[in-house]
Formats: C-alpha cells, structure tokens, sequence
C-alpha cells in the first residue's frame, strides 16, 4: 500500500490579507481518476496572517460520509504558517467518482492565500453561511472583490493537497507552469483524458501560478510600488519544494517562458528580461532537479501572446521566445518536447495564437484551446513509460 496524490493545487499567496472568514462551510467537490481504500488531507494555513480554527470536517464518496479528525479531534486549530496532515480514515474512494470535502470554517484571520481555477470543471467550492451542512440552502460569493469580468475564478481555502492509500501502481503526472497552467483550461480536459483512457492509473497535479516567471521573482507593480506576489517566486527557486514536498511525480511537463519575454518590457523592467542562455541555464537546473528524484520531464515550447498587448510589444521578446523554442526542440537533457507553440499559433501570423483558441486577452487557451492543448499530450508515453532515471 502507498500514499498517492488524489487531488493537488497550488496555494497562491497574495501577500495581503484578501479578508476574515467565520462561520462558513466549504464544499470542495472534485472528480476522482484513482482510487483507495484511505483518505487523507492537508490543511494549509502556510501564507495566512492569522490563526485558522476549523470545527469541523467531512469527505463523501459513493455514498459513504466519514468525519476527519487531526490527532484523534476533530477540532483544530492551525498557526499562522502552520500545515498539518489529518488521520487518514477508511472510505473507499473509485475512479470516476465526485468526492465532496465539507470544512466548517469557524474563523480564518488574515486570510491571504487561496487556491483557484477558472475552468471549474474537475474540481468546484462553494461557500455557505452555516456550520451545519445538512441545513445548508444557498451559497455565498466569499471575496468577491476578487473576482474579474472575464476571468472568474472559483476560490479554495485552507486544503492543496489530497492522497488516497491505494495498492494499484499509479503514476503522478504534475504541470508546473504559469497562469496558462494555473487556470486550469488545460488542465481540466488532460484529467478528463486520464479519467477515460487511463482511470485508476494516473491523477494529475497544478502548480501553476499565474504571472510566474522561471528566472525572476515577481515584477513590481509600479502603482504600489510592490512586488506582485501572487506570481510567485522564480520558477527555479520553487520547482523542487513545489513538486516534491508534498509528493514525488512521476512525470513533471514544464510549461514557463511567456512572463519571461514580455514583464520586463510590460512592468517598465528590462533589466529583468532575461538572457537565452540565462533561460536555458534555469530550465537545465529544473531538468536536473526532476531528474534526481526520479521524474522523468517534458519541456513545454513558449506559446505566441504578441495580440495580448501590442503597446507593451517589443520585438525582443519575439527573438527570445523563438530562440527558445528552437532549443527546446533541439535538446536532449530533457525526456520529451510537447510542442504547444506549434499547435496554438496562428500559421498567418506565427508571434499570434489562433484567436478561436483564445479568450478575448489574446493570451489564455479558452476551453476549446485548452482542449486543443490536452489533446496534443502523449498520456500513453507519459503512464506507459517505465522510468528513465533513479
């Protein structure tokens, strides 16, 4: 028997209290591509400002309902900066299947970290102004300041990670990237091609954050003089405590480079634009990383964004990107190439994306582009494939 990732996303921490939350009951609802016969899960209060006090915690899965503990209670209080594993419990769990984790949130102080997607088709949250969720009758918009015309993101508190024990062999595939990994428009339909041509073998990881760059930490947002925390530190100062913290993947595809080319000229930091052979060197360290933990790793190619912002466009940032793809399509350090660029340009104007596969930002795959994505992904090599390196 083995701990293996059921559900796994990023925490994003936003650097400032985003609000309090008590007295709310959270649902997570997600939908299972391996089983087990135990369940655990994280609770994470790692970026919050103030103390976490959960009263109470429940998982549903084929009809079975079982109650959480944390040593043996099933109150629990976590410290600022505090993460902590629940007892595992016996529930069987199926591929295929939604499972629902209820949480009574009693008071959550400070809170600045959430985990989100957009696409909100594998995994949904949703809020209610109760403890008791057999009273729960309609639910509530938490935070909804933070919500954006366009780009809606569904918003998790307080868990990222999920395993189930499970004696089947089950290979993690994890997808570090940027906000094009982030939102989840990839990610989703990937997962629900794991569900169908590989259910019970294989579940998938986000640690996407969006506004992510590999070789610098985040850009100054110049109206308040801050960093943007949100986007997260380096791509390479994070990827070995990201993906192998909580869990050891057994396939990482790697998908960083537009934030790279363009927020140095968006955000007035061009001395932060790095150079090809910067780029190259931090991907290298990335690959290396994967490697001695056994992963075997995919590079992912830059996707075209110069119809994002024209104004901001800069031809360099064209150079860099095709320079960079031409390398990753060229090298052997990694174990394979998925080549997005090729798929999601525009053959009429290569620097631009297919704007059918886009949303109206020119930059995000919309559902039909993520699906165009997920489609390209080799799963039968990914799961297949025995291990390369040890």
């Amino acid at each position: 028997m083995e701990w293996k990732t059921l559900w796994h996303y990023h925490l994003v921490n936003f650097g400032r209290p985003l609000g309090d939350i008590k007295d709310h009951t959270q649902r997570l609802r997600l939908f299972t591509t391996i089983g087990g016969d135990r369940l655990r899960l994280k609770l994470d209060n790692r970026y919050n400002q103030g103390e976490m006090r959960v009263g109470s915690i429940e998982v549903e899965a084929g009809g079975a309902l079982r109650k959480l503990t944390v040593g043996g209670s099933t109150d629990v209080v976590l410290k600022p900066g505090e993460t902590v594993l629940t007892d595992p419990v016996e529930i069987k769990t199926e591929p295929g299947q939604w499972l629902d984790v209820y949480m009574h949130i009693a008071e959550m102080t400070g809170v600045c970290a959430m985990c989100q997607t957009w696409s909100a088709k594998m995994w949904q949250s949703e809020f209610y102004p109760a403890g008791d969720r057999s009273v729960v009758k309609e639910s509530v918009d938490l935070f909804e300041h933070l919500r954006m015309d366009v780009h809606k993101p569904a918003a998790l508190f307080g868990i990222s990670h999920i395993d189930v024990e499970t004696d089947e062999r089950v290979r993690t595939i994890a997808l570090f990237g940027d906000s094009i990994t982030h939102m989840s428009y990839y990610y989703d339909p990937l997962l629900g091609r794991v569900a169908d041509e590989f259910a019970g073998r294989a579940s998938l990881a986000n640690e996407g954050i969006g506004g992510n760059r590999l070789c610098h930490d985040p850009a100054i947002f110049k109206m308040i003089n801050q960093p943007a925390t949100m986007f997260g530190p380096a791509g390479y100062k994070r990827f070995e405590g990201d993906l192998y913290t909580d869990m050891t993947p057994d396939v990482v595809l790697l998908m960083e480079g537009i934030n790279d080319c363009s927020h140095g000229y968006q955000f007035g930091e061009e001395d932060k634009v790095p150079s090809f052979e910067e780029f190259v060197s931090r991907l290298t360290e990335c690959v290396d990383c994967a490697h001695k933990y056994g992963s075997r790793i995919y590079l992912c190619t830059v996707m075209p964004a110069s119809a994002f912002d024209k104004e901001a466009w800069h031809p360099e940032y064209e150079s860099l990107r095709s320079a960079i793809n031409d390398w990753i399509r060229g090298q052997k350090i990694a174990d394979g190439v998925i080549d997005f660029d090729a798929e999601m340009r525009d053959p009429n104007e290569p620097s631009s994306p297919i704007g059918a596969l886009m949303m109206e930002d020119g930059l995000h795959p919309d559902t039909p582009g993520g699906e165009k994505m997920a489609s390209i992904v080799p799963l039968d090599l990914l799961i297949n494939r025995e291990q390369t390196y040890c």
